[in-house]
């Protein structure tokens, strides 16, 4: 079976031996990929039948000891303290639906891969006493995408650093500059559709534009 660049990006970021579960397993090729190669110890999870069947079907193939659940989130989910936990695949508001559970507070580390809204994402975790470890944006099947890696912990972070991601711009790989320079694009776009009577919304996204520039500047000739 193929891994995609995303299942090993994902599996990258976390720790060797540690108990994980997938909060939306889909397929369970991450908690396969963790068994075999990071020595972890899986629970895959998804409220979706079908996927589970799949998972099912995908361990067996590799006669693996992963244990599969069906729940909504962690609702039926018993959440050894110091846990990792990874959810990935999915939109922002409903990943902090999921993880408004009390059981949270028992989860150490968070991994995950939201599709959109990173600053809200960041906001809410560091609210929550929890801080940025570590982050990795790639490029996977022409879809630009980020992993954010959660630990309990304090730290202060500028604006800026919750809109771009504090791990991201101190990282200046091929990889994380391309990812910034679409950022850059993007952002420019946006802008561009933004009337001139909307002085204060220009002026944020100015900002960040801005940044953005700062930041390839450094590794590069100016835009």
């Amino acid at each position: 079976m193929a891994f995609s660049k995303r299942i090993k990006k994902l599996a990258s970021l976390v720790d060797s031996n540690a108990y994980v579960i997938d909060v939306g397993c889909d397929h369970a090729l991450l908690d396969i990929y963790l068994t075999l190669y990071n020595n972890n110890k899986c629970l895959a999870v998804d409220i979706n039948e079908n996927a589970l069947k799949s998972a099912y079907e995908n361990i067996k193939k590799y006669k693996l000891n992963i244990e599969v659940k069906q729940s909504n989130g962690l609702d039926n989910i018993d959440v050894p303290n110091n846990s990792v936990c990874v959810i990935a695949g999915m939109g922002t508001n409903l990943i902090l639906d999921i993880l408004s559970n009390e059981k949270t507070e028992k989860i150490n580390t968070l991994i995950i891969q939201t599709n959109k809204d990173y600053k809200a994402l960041r906001d809410t975790m560091i609210k929550k006493g929890y801080f940025i470890v570590d982050e990795l944006a790639f490029l996977d099947k022409k879809i630009w995408y980020v992993i954010i890696k959660f630990k309990k912990g304090h730290v202060k972070y500028k604006r800026i650093e919750t809109i771009l991601g504090p791990v991201l711009l101190k990282k200046y790989d091929n990889e994380t500059v391309n990812y910034f320079k679409s950022e850059y694009d993007k952002y420019c776009k946006v802008l561009s559709n933004i009337p001139k009577k909307y002085v204060f919304k220009r002026f944020k996204i100015k900002y960040i534009i801005n940044k953005i520039k700062i930041y390839i500047k450094n590794v590069g000739p100016s835009l």
